[in-house]
C-alpha cells in the first residue's frame, strides 16, 4: 500500500513539472515580445542526464576486458611473489620442524593469508602484503609482525608458555575445588542449610553443582578450562582466595528453602492476612459465609485448603494452595478447580519459576540447519506446573507455511520425563533440552496456564474446530447447571466456548495421546485464526486480545513482539498434523523396563511383585537422532 502511495504521488508530482514547464515556456515567450530577458526558474527537479555515446568510444570499450584480465593476472603473480618471500624468511625449514614436533597445521585460506592450527583451533592468524612481511594476531589476541623466523619462532614459544601456563593453573585450581568438598567450614553451612553438594565434569568445565533436595540452586560456580579461569554466575576470578572468598559469602546468603518452598511460606502469610483481616471476616459474613476454624489437607492431592461454610456448616468452596509450586486456586464444594488466582485480576499474582537448570553432561548434538528466513517457538500448556501440551511451532517467514509438532510430555530424555523438566525447574530448562533433543534452535517460547484458555478464548468470542471423531470421555466429569455429566462431543464442527476448549484440550481417556495432541493443535490453530483474521485494520482489538492473554503467560516475548509475529504470518499456512509419536519414531515403554533385555522384560512382566515404574516414550533403538530426522523431515516437506 506504502509503495503504491509513493508511486502515485511521483506521478503527479511529474505531472506538476510537466504543467510548471509549460507555465514557464508562454511566461517567457511573453517576456521576449516585450523585450525582457528570459525567467531562469530553479526547482528541485533534477533532469535526466542525455548520454550521448560515441560509437567508436563504444567499440574501445569492448578492448577493456582484456585489460582488466591481465591486470588480474599481474596482481595474482605479485601475491604469489610475496607469499614466497613469506615462506623463504619466515616459514623456513626450521619453523616447519618446530610445527611438525608439536603437531601444528600450517595452513592457508588465501594467496596472502594463512593461518597456523591447534587441533582445529587457529593458535596464529595473518595477513601477508606483496613484499612479504605479515602482520598477525595470536590466540590470546596479541597483535604481532612476522618478518623473520624468529618473529614466529618467538610467537609459537609464547603460546606454548601461555598454554603451559594455563594447564597448571588449570589443574591448580581443580584440585583447590576438588578440596572444597572436605574443607570444614563448607561442609558445616551445607550441613545447616541442608545442602547437597557435587564436583562434576562438563564439556571444558569443572563445575560445583549445589543442590536443594532435587532443585539446583541458582548461580554456577567452577572453573572454564580452556582459560584457566574461575568463575561464580557471570563474575570471572583469576584469584582463588578471591573466588573462595565470594563462595562463602554465596552460600551463607543462600536461604536454606527453595524457591517453591519460600513461595509456598510467602502466599501462605499473605492469605492468612488476608483472611484474617477485619474487612475480608466482615465481607464473608455479610454474603452468610464464614472460615471453617481447620484447615484442610486433601488425602489424594498437594492441596492445602481454607474452606468456606454456609450458614448450615456446609462446604461452599476454598482457597487451595498447591504445596511445593506457589500456585492458589479457587475450588468450588466438590474441590474442582474453578480457577486459578493468576486469572482472576489483572494485577494477578506473579509466581513464575525463572530459574535454570543445569541436568548431567550431554553429548554434543548437531542442530537442524534452518535459512534467516525460519524461526521456532516453543508452546507449553500448562496446569498445576505440569507441562500438558509440548507443542513446536516453526514458521518459514518467505514459503509462509507453519509447523505445529507436538512433542509427548512423557518422552524421556536424560532420565526422566520432558513434563519433569519443566514441573522442577522451569520453561527455560525446558526449551533448552526441547533444543537439544529436536535439533532445532527455538527462538521464543511462552508457557501459558490451561485455565488461561477459558478467559482468552471468551474474550475472543469462542473458536471453531472440526473435530474428525467423535470425542465420548466418561472418565471425564463436568458439572453445568448444576448437574453433573461427562463429556461427550459429536463429530464435526463445534463452535467452542473457553470452558469446552480447555475440556476438548485435556481430556485424555477416550483416545491415545497423539489424539489429544492433534485435537490441542487445532485449538492452537483456530486461536491462531482468530487473530490473524484481525489484521492491520482491527490491530487495537488484537492487541487487546494479545496483552489478555500474556497476563497468564509465562513468555520471553513481549505485546509488541507477539503482534509483529501474529501479522508475519497473516496468511500463512498452518500444518497441524505433525505429531512425534509411536506411529513414527517412537515406541512405549515403563522406566524400570525399557532396559532390560527381551528375555528380562518377558520375565519382569509376568512377576506381579515387580515395578515397572513410570509410563514412558522412548526412540525406536534408542536412537535419539530419529527425533531430529523426523522433525527436519516435517520442516523440509521431505
Amino acid at each position: 500500500e506504502l509503495t503504491e502511495e509513493l508511486t502515485l504521488s511521483r506521478t503527479k508530482l511529474d505531472r506538476t513539472y510537466e504543467n510548471l514547464n509549460l507555465v514557464i515556456t508562454g511566461t517567457n515567450q511573453l517576456r521576449l515580445q516585450n523585450g525582457l530577458p528570459p525567467l531562469n526558474v530553479q526547482y528541485d527537479k533534477e533532469e535526466e542526464e542525455k548520454v550521448i555515446v560515441d560509437p567508436q568510444l563504444a567499440e574501445e570499450k569492448k578492448k577493456d576486458i582484456f585489460y582488466e584480465a591481465l591486470n588480474y593476472l599481474i596482481k595474482v603473480n605479485k601475491e604469489y611473489e610475496g607469499r614466497e618471500l613469506f615462506d623463504n624468511a619466515v616459514m623456513t625449514e626450521k619453523v616447519n620442524t618446530v610445527l611438525k614436533k608439536n603437531g601444528y597445521i600450517y595452513s592457508f585460506q588465501s594467496s596472502l593469508k594463512g593461518s597456523i592450527l591447534e587441533n582445529n583451533d587457529k593458535i596464529i592468524s595473518f595477513t601477508i602484503d606483496e613484499t612479504g612481511k605479515a602482520h598477525g594476531q595470536d590466540f590470546f589476541g596479541n597483535e604481532m609482525n612476522l618478518i623473520s623466523e624468529n618473529d614466529i619462532l618467538n610467537a609459537l614459544d609464547f603460546y606454548e608458555q601461555q598454554k603451559n601456563d594455563i594447564l597448571e593453573r588449570s589443574e591448580r585450581f581443580r584440585e583447590k575445588l576438588l578440596s572444597l568438598l572436605y574443607q570444614e567450614d563448607l561442609k558445616k553451612i551445607i550441613e545447616e542449610k541442608e545442602l547437597k553438594l557435587k564436583i562434576v565434569e562438563e564439556e571444558g568445565q569443572t563445575v560445583l553443582l549445589l543442590r536443594l533436595s532435587d532443585y539446583v540452586i541458582k548461580e554456577k560456580a567452577g572453573l572454564t578450562k580452556s582459560t584457566g579461569e574461575l568463575f561464580l554466575g557471570k563474575e570471572i576470578f583469576n584469584n582463588w582466595e578471591n573466588f573462595e572468598e565470594s563462595l562463602f559469602v554465596y552460600f551463607n546468603s543462600l536461604d536454606g528453602r527453595t524457591d517453591r518452598e519460600i513461595r509456598d511460606q510467602e502466599l501462605t502469610d499473605l492469605l492468612l492476612s488476608i483472611l484474617k483481616d477485619n474487612n475480608f471476616t466482615n465481607y464473608l459474613a455479610d454474603n452468610n459465609l464464614a472460615l471453617s476454624p481447620e484447615i484442610r489437607e486433601s488425602e489424594d492431592s498437594d492441596y492445602i485448603n481454607w474452606d468456606f461454610l454456609n450458614q448450615e456448616g456446609e462446604r461452599v468452596g476454598s482457597f487451595a494452595l498447591l504445596e511445593g509450586f506457589g500456585e492458589l486456586y479457587l475450588l468450588d464444594e466438590d474441590d474442582v478447580v474453578l480457577r486459578s488466582f493468576r486469572n482472576l485480576t489483572e494485577n494477578h499474582i506473579s509466581l513464575s519459576n525463572n530459574s535454570s537448570w543445569s541436568g548431567e553432561e550431554v553429548e554434543k548434538i548437531d542442530f537442524i540447519t534452518t535459512s534467516a528466513n525460519e524461526e521456532t517457538f516453543l508452546v507449553v500448556g500448562s496446569h498445576e506446573r505440569n507441562a500438558d501440551t509440548i507443542i513446536l511451532v516453526h514458521g518459514n517467514s518467505v514459503s509462509g507455511e507453519i509447523d505445529m509438532i507436538s512433542i509427548p510430555r512423557d518422552l524421556w530424555y536424560k532420565d526422566r520425563k520432558l513434563n519433569s523438566i519443566y514441573r522442577y525447574y522451569g520453561i527455560d530448562a525446558l526449551s533448552d533440552t526441547v533444543s537439544e533433543l529436536t535439533g532445532l534452535s527455538i527462538d521464543k517460547y511462552m508457557a501459558i496456564d490451561m485455565y488461561a484458555f477459558i478467559d482468552v478464548i471468551n474474550i475472543m468470542g469462542g473458536i471453531d474446530v472440526d473435530l474428525k471423531e467423535p470425542l465420548i470421555d466418561p472418565t471425564y466429569h463436568i458439572k453445568e447447571n448444576g448437574l453433573w455429566s461427562t463429556l461427550n462431543y459429536p463429530q464435526g464442527p463445534q463452535h467452542l466456548d473457553g470452558l469446552g476448549a480447555l475440556r476438548v484440550a485435556r481430556s485424555r481417556h477416550s483416545t491415545n495421546d497423539y489424539s489429544r495432541s492433534r485435537r490441542q493443535q487445532l485449538i492452537i490453530g483456530a486461536i491462531f485464526d482468530t487473530l490473524t483474521d484481525l489484521g492491520i485494520k482491527d490491530l487495537d482489538k488484537l492487541v487487546d486480545f494479545v496483552q489478555a492473554g500474556l497476563k497468564y503467560t509465562e513468555t520471553n516475548m513481549t505485546v509488541g513482539n507477539l503482534v509483529m509475529e501474529l501479522l508475519k504470518y497473516k496468511n500463512s499456512e498452518l500444518n497441524s498434523k505433525n505429531v512425534i509419536d509411536a506411529t513414527n519414531v517412537l515406541y512405549e515403554s515403563y522406566s524400570n523396563l525399557y532396559r532390560l533385555s527381551p528375555a528380562e522384560q518377558e520375565a519382569a512382566l509376568a512377576d506381579d511383585n515387580f515395578y515397572l515404574g513410570a509410563w514412558i516414550v522412548l526412540p525406536k533403538d534408542e536412537n535419539y537422532n530419529l527425533i531430529k530426522w523426523r522433525i527436519r523431515g516435517i520442516i523440509n516437506n521431505e
